[in-house]
């Protein structure tokens, strides 16, 4: 079968790999002049199932109200863009009830443990060089109270597989050394050991490589700009340089779904969410971090990814404008200067890189990955925050349904077509 797949991101190089390896022709076509230059490009860096909750929880609309105006706030609404919003907003917030936000937390956690143990395959397999870790991810707050959302939801996400241990300050410090110098501050600390990292771009520049040996075709520099469309199927592509026809199609360019889905007059139930993160060398710091510490006050994830430390974290309703708020920035700085005050960059000046990405949320809080309508399009999309951590196991599964094999999560947790009625 030839296959077109949209968006040479994470989501996009895996699902090229495993559905060249089930013997498909697959060409990949993307508007960027290489892979992962866009949500994939400098996000946090954590595989992590015990953060698999959807940012739509029972109090969501209330954190909204709460923070307007606040430049630092974790969760941010713009104003100006409430009309596109509209409609998916209000699916969004009676989503977040808690019997829904409970399901849809547990179809994460279940897609993220099959990811993780996806890219374990895949390294024991291929030579993939992406500063990958398993030793786990702490979560620390200045504060003893923790999500009564999320306390409900971890034993069942125990009886998946998601560990967490919590640790006495003493025990943080043992884990984590690079955070004496804050150790009056901290209050409570949980640590995930089966939570890995790793570095998003880098991984689908090396499984980008890996498709391209397997006779994969990447069109880079290629914007598709429209498509002929009989009933549920698309007969073609259209962009700049030509048209481009396939017997199937999978859609699986983030964000920019949103405008297939509308081009082929379907409902979408996806929007863009900004995200900021920075990033800077670690220098001469003689005893840097060893693992990733999300900030629970801030909502802020500091990973170390090899030589380089960085920060990411906030989710901003901005629509697609993917410019970067300085404001944001500082509060990202503000927060690493919290955690490490020993980091060199503090004491000498140095520059911290600035980026802002925009990831791909669904009204529900759950991936999209199947068919869409009953024809020949397909697509994986809307896993927000959780992109990196379940875009192996999102494409695994893909290609077995487009193959007709028998995938290992229940197709139905997470089909296109319980939005897309027809």
């Amino acid at each position: 079968m030839q296959i077109i797949v949209l968006g040479a991101g994470i989501n996009g190089v895996f699902a090229a790999y495993y559905l060249a390896a089930k013997g498909h022709s697959v060409r990949v076509i993307d508007r960027c002049s290489e892979v992962g230059q866009e949500t994939t490009f400098a996000n946090g860096g954590l595989l992590t199932p015990s953060l698999s909750a959807p940012w739509n929880a029972p109090s969501v609309g209330l954190k909204l109200f709460k923070y307007l105006g606040k430049n630092d706030a974790p969760l941010r609404l713009r104003l100006s863009v409430l009309p596109q919003l509209t409609g998916w907003g209000i699916q969004f917030l009676k989503n977040s009830r808690e019997s829904r936000f409970v399901e849809s937390a547990l179809r994460n956690t279940a897609l993220a443990l099959h990811s993780l143990s996806c890219l374990k395959a895949l390294r024991e397999k291929l030579p993939l060089d992406f500063k990958h870790h398993c030793g786990g991810v702490i979560k620390i707050s200045r504060h003893s109270t923790a999500s009564k959302e999320l306390d409900k939801l971890q034993g069942a996400m125990t009886d998946l597989g998601v560990e967490q241990r919590v640790l006495s300050v003493e025990e943080l410090l043992s884990i984590e050394p690079a955070l004496l110098p804050i150790r009056g501050a901290l209050k409570s600390a949980v640590f995930y050991p089966r939570d890995e990292f790793g570095d998003a771009c880098q991984c689908a520049r090396e499984v980008f490589a890996v498709a391209q040996r397997m006779g994969v075709e990447f069109i880079f520099d290629t914007e598709i700009t429209n498509l002929k469309q009989d009933k549920n199927d698309i007969r073609f592509l259209e962009g700049a340089k030509g048209a481009y026809e396939a017997d199937a199609y999978v859609i699986a360019n983030g964000s920019y779904s949103q405008a297939i889905f509308e081009k082929l007059k379907f409902p979408s139930p996806v929007r863009p969410v900004k995200g900021y993160s920075i990033s800077t060398p670690m220098g001469s710091w003689s005893a840097p971090p060893r693992l990733p510490v999300i900030d629970a006050d801030h909502l802020v994830v500091v990973t170390p990814l090899g030589s380089v430390i960085r920060a990411a974290g906030t989710a901003e309703f901005a629509g697609f404008d993917n410019t970067i708020d300085f404001n944001r920035i500082a509060h990202l700085k503000h927060v690493v200067a919290g955690l490490y005050p020993k980091l060199p960059v503090h004491r000498n000046g140095g520059d911290f890189s600035a980026w802002a990405g925009l990831r791909c949320v669904s009204n529900d809080g759950v991936a999209l990955i199947g068919q869409v309508g009953g024809g020949n399009v397909f697509t994986i999309t809307g896993q927000g925050h959780n992109g990196w951590t379940m875009a192996a196991g999102s494409a695994q599964h893909l290609a077995e349904i487009i193959t007709g094999g028998n995938p290992t999560l229940d197709p139905n947790h997470y089909a296109p077509n319980r939005f897309f009625r027809h």
